[in-house]
């Protein structure tokens, strides 16, 4: 950007993408031991497949609204990307 712009929408939908970017890396399953995510309880993929389109959709939304402030400088493969995101509420394929 070449403004640095902040906005207190900027502030909270970062703080929401690493918020969620946590909670979806740091998840543990309620099993002890290793075991390949293929082996996972059902609700553990569940909810791990939940967190990480939890942290999918923060993230495009955390990035479109950084595409308002920087104009015609935005990349124009990852608006149409984030867009779609947002539209499949964090699903990146359809």
């Amino acid at each position: 950007m070449a403004e640095d712009v902040k906005c207190g929408e900027c502030e909270r939908l970062k703080a929401a993408s690493v918020q969620a970017y946590r909670a979806f890396t740091f998840y543990r399953p309620m099993h002890t031991g290793y075991r390949p995510k293929s082996r996972w309880f059902k609700d553990d993929r569940r909810t791990h497949s939940q967190l990480e389109q939890a942290y999918n959709l923060a993230e495009a939304k955390y990035q479109l609204h950084l595409a308002e402030h920087s104009g015609l400088s935005a990349d124009a493969r990852g608006i149409a990307r984030n867009i779609s995101v947002v539209l499949r509420n964090g699903r990146l394929k359809p």
